[in-house]
């Protein structure tokens, strides 16, 4: 797949590249250039193809560049690293995480093969397309501390977009980001600590850029994509507005806790006063939500009265 990747960058949207040219400056065949271009394709890239003139991207796609996005956040001490592939940045940052790597540590990745969303689906994405990434947060404070984590990283990210012009970016408990109902982007945190000591949290961030319609079809929910939301953003920059916003809004989450961010939260959560089934194991309920609590559990109204329902396993989903 690196190799994939490297013959892809070689393309742009301007002119037409012949395979002869790319495989002579990246000292390969012309056989290797093809079956590249034909396995980006199936990952959801679209090239043109004309005999005699060569490839071309349909699109132009911007790479991700460390140092670009190192440059943007100077003075905050994040570490930006950009691999062309991993299986999960959560992973990787995870086993980093417990060798010791240190805090603001950043994974971004062009592609992932087994990346990760909630409740164990699969996260899909073509290379270039959208901004994936893992940030390594060390907290001062135990794991019983950072309730409402979760919504504190996603009003990161609806702060983030509606900064850089997405007014209609919105979230959807606990961890979606929403743009007029569409999901287009979710997070996964995972945490390590105990009771007693500092926790650490990684944070895996995926957010869709350009999404095509072969992988929408393999999607079990509605999508969308920051080029159909009409905001055209260079993903470099927007990755350095993303984690310029996350250190701010972490901060405040570890001063504060998720109380001071609550308000905030709620204002711009798209369910808010809105009708509800909630799928809870076996377990179907209905009712509409009044807010979430200053630890972020979902407060719910029922006909058997209020409910307080913790992330875990539960689903929600709007009522017509």
């Amino acid at each position: 797949m690196t190799q994939t990747l490297r013959i892809v960058q070689e393309l742009s949207a301007a002119q037409f590249c012949s395979g002869e040219a790319i495989a002579t400056r990246l000292s390969v065949s012309r056989a290797t250039v093809h079956n590249a271009l034909r396995a980006a394709r199936a990952l959801g890239l679209e090239i043109y193809s004309v005999t005699g003139r060569g490839y071309r991207l349909a699109e132009p796609l911007v790479w991700l560049d460390a140092e670009a996005v190192q440059a943007a956040v100077a003075g905050l001490d994040f570490a930006v690293s950009v691999v062309e592939q991993v299986d999960s940045t959560n992973a990787v940052l995870l086993r980093e995480a417990k060798a010791g790597a240190a805090h603001k540590q950043v994974l971004a990745t062009e592609w992932q093969s087994a990346g990760r969303g909630r409740r164990g689906r699969q996260w899909q994405a073509m290379p270039g397309g959208a901004v994936l990434f893992s940030l390594l947060w060390r907290f001062n404070q135990p794991v019983a501390a950072l309730s409402g984590l979760s919504l504190a990283v996603g009003l990161a990210l609806v702060r983030a977009l509606r900064g850089l012009g997405l007014a209609e970016a919105t979230m959807k408990w606990p961890n979606d980001i929403l743009w007029r109902g569409r999901k287009l982007a979710g997070l996964l945190i995972e945490i390590e600590g105990d009771m007693v000591s500092p926790a650490s949290a990684v944070i895996g961030i995926g957010l869709n850029v350009r999404l095509p319609e072969s992988l929408r079809t393999a999607i079990d929910q509605p999508v969308v994509d920051l080029v159909t939301a009409g905001l055209a953003v260079d993903r470099n920059q927007l990755l350095a507005t993303l984690l310029t916003t996350l250190d701010a809004t972490l901060t405040a989450f570890e001063q504060g806790g998720f109380a001071s961010l609550q308000a905030e939260w709620q204002a711009a959560h798209a369910y808010h006063g809105q009708a509800v089934q909630v799928q809870r194991g076996d377990e179907t309920l209905h009712g509409i939500v009044c807010g979430v609590d200053d630890h972020g559990a979902l407060l719910l109204d029922t006909a058997q009265g209020r409910m307080t329902l913790h992330s875990g396993e539960v689903s929600v989903r709007r009522v017509g």
